[in-house]
């Protein structure tokens, strides 16, 4: 069963790291899902783990890579986040997920986490099989975001929302008056709290600032919303600044 996604997915990761993804029994899944059965160009790669062997595993595999001379072009290391470490190679992104909650024994725990129907989709490299959510397929043919109430970080996902939007989906009433009770419904007693509800793959544009609030001097603050919100302005300005310079 969808044998022609399959040859899509093989084809553009490669037959080098496909190899190596089906040795270490890695799961891929998400956004690249998404652009694969909606016939769109993938941006990026992400790489989910069984358990953590397979994540050292595959991190080892590919600095051996790295020192090889058989290859036009050698993974790089791109960025290093508490969720992610992003690699650049044959001119294509891969994120390798390195997030404690989603390091699972099966694809499904993984994709039951993801916040938008759309992006629940897997494929594991072990078994060679994809692994949809039930509606899947139903909301990406209506392009539709129905937002999964068992995702933890919704701050995450309406900053996502945004980008589906302008992509053409569509989201209801109902389904963002779901994410904005998920929001209600998250507990942030400090500011280590507020830091990982920030640290979605998306907002990397946050990064200065989700460090700081997770530094020895800010995590265990008591959560201030005021403090926040000022603290949020002064690194947007800084921000904007920068790109105005570019």
């Amino acid at each position: 069963m969808h044998k022609k996604e399959e040859y899509i997915l093989r084809k553009s990761i490669g037959e080098e790291l496909t190899s190596l993804f089906t040795k270490r029994n890695c799961v891929l899944a998400g956004g690249a899902i998404t652009s694969i059965f909606s016939r769109n160009k993938i941006n990026d790669y992400d790489i989910y783990f069984h358990n953590n062997e397979g994540l050292y595993a595959l991190q080892a595999d590919l600095k051996s890579l790295r020192s090889s001379g058989d290859i036009c072009e050698v993974p790089i290391i791109k960025l290093v986040t508490d969720n992610a470490i992003t690699y650049s190679f044959n001119h294509k992104t891969f994120q390798l997920i390195c997030l404690k909650d989603l390091i699972c024994s099966y694809p499904r725990d993984i994709i039951d986490q993801f916040d938008f129907t759309i992006c629940m989709g897997a494929y594991d490299f072990s078994v060679k099989s994809f692994f949809l959510a039930d509606d899947f397929l139903k909301h990406l043919a209506q392009r539709s975001l129905v937002y999964n109430i068992k995702s933890k970080y919704p701050f995450a996902s309406l900053y996502r929302a945004i980008k589906y939007i302008k992509k053409g989906f569509n989201i209801s009433g109902i389904e963002m008056l779901k994410l904005g009770l998920k929001c209600n419904n998250i507990q942030i007693n400090n500011f280590k709290d507020l830091s990982k509800q920030l640290m979605g793959v998306d907002t990397l544009f946050l990064r200065e600032l989700t460090d700081k609030l997770s530094s020895a001097e800010m995590a265990e603050k008591i959560y201030d919303f005021d403090l926040f919100l000022q603290m949020m302005d002064e690194h947007l300005s800084r921000v904007s600044e920068l790109n105005v310079g570019e």
